[in-house]
């Protein structure tokens, strides 16, 4: 759309507030047919009635339609359908890719190789699709967190949707971690463009998508942080720390004890709580392990804690090794 299109577009949004109410029920309804084509019960059904379809056999015989009486009328209508019906069969997808979905449980980590030599690590607690056409790869984000390790095909973009943007690599490597309504993105190898999700509220604002590329010869990945309003500044973070996760490991750099504690309850069943929150407001750096049991046991001992007895909330032990 050039920017006049775009001018046009907005002035008729602008002159009715019916205008603006039938763009966003098309969003809305377009929405909606994406989320029921990725649907696996829809896909099962639609393939059960076309198994059915090719079994009724099919008596021909000639149909009679009505003589119009003005031919400046059914020709223009005529030549109308058939190039409505020839679009549709010019987009039509010659063969259906169903999507696949990989799933983690909580404490567990899953590494999954898909077709192209694309490898996704799949952290505790996470749920993805996969779905594979011939001119794109398209992966949905939906829960937890996953490691990226994209196999180069110039002719197939790979890209990664969640519900805050959208990320579009060709060859690279990035994690991106779902947490409290936010999208966290971060490049170790490569280059990635960074779309952030656009409501219909907003849809009239002109989005800048954000470019990353990693600097191979630092020792720094770049994060960049996406909510449901803007983008944050990329920054550069420790590349250990981005991706230490999948060799088992937490690591932490002054940061508040309750973010360390909510982190560590990701790979846990149960959850720990603190007892006496301005506990929470201590910071702390350090490595501990994934597993929930030994990363508790962990923070309690050099931070002056113990369990309660029902094994939910730290509380401060009688004698601490930091007084």
């Amino acid at each position: 759309m050039t920017e006049a299109d775009q001018g046009e577009f907005e002035k008729w949004l602008m002159e009715d507030k019916a205008n603006l109410l039938i763009y966003q029920k098309c969003g809305k309804l377009q929405n909606r047919l994406d989320q029921l084509f990725h649907d696996p019960n829809f896909q099962d059904q639609l393939s059960a009635s076309t198994d059915i379809c090719q079994e009724i056999p099919i008596r021909r015989r000639r149909l009679r339609l009505p003589r119009l009486q003005s031919s400046c009328f059914h020709r223009p209508l005529a030549l109308s359908l058939i190039a409505l019906l020839a679009l549709l069969l010019l987009a039509a997808p010659k063969e259906v890719s169903m999507p696949v979905t990989y799933q983690s449980i909580v404490g567990e980590q899953k590494i999954v190789l898909l077709e192209d030599g694309s490898e996704l690590t799949l952290n505790t607690d996470s749920r993805v699709s996969v779905k594979y056409q011939d001119q794109s790869r398209y992966i949905s984000l939906q829960k937890g967190q996953v490691y990226f390790k994209v196999a180069k095909d110039q002719k197939r973009p790979f890209v990664v949707t969640f519900p805050t943007g959208r990320v579009t690599a060709l060859g690279t490597e990035f994690d991106i971690s779902l947490k409290n309504k936010q999208a966290i993105v971060r490049l170790l190898e490569g280059k990635v463009k960074v779309e952030p999700e656009v409501s219909l509220s907003k849809s009239l604002a002109k989005v800048t998508p954000v470019y990353l590329e990693a600097d191979r010869k630092s020792d720094r990945a770049t994060e960049i942080t996406l909510s449901d309003k803007h983008p944050s500044a990329a920054v550069p973070i420790p590349r250990r720390g981005a991706s230490e996760w999948r060799s088992g490991k937490i690591i932490f750099e002054n940061q508040k004890l309750k973010e360390v504690l909510e982190e560590i309850n990701r790979y846990s069943a149960r959850r720990f709580e603190l007892a006496a929150p301005e506990i929470g407001e201590r910071r702390i750096s350090g490595i501990l392990p994934t597993s929930a049991t030994e990363a508790i046991q962990i923070l309690c001992e050099f931070q002056g804690l113990k369990l309660t007895d029902d094994g939910s909330y730290l509380i401060p032990a009688k004698a601490s090794k930091l007084n």
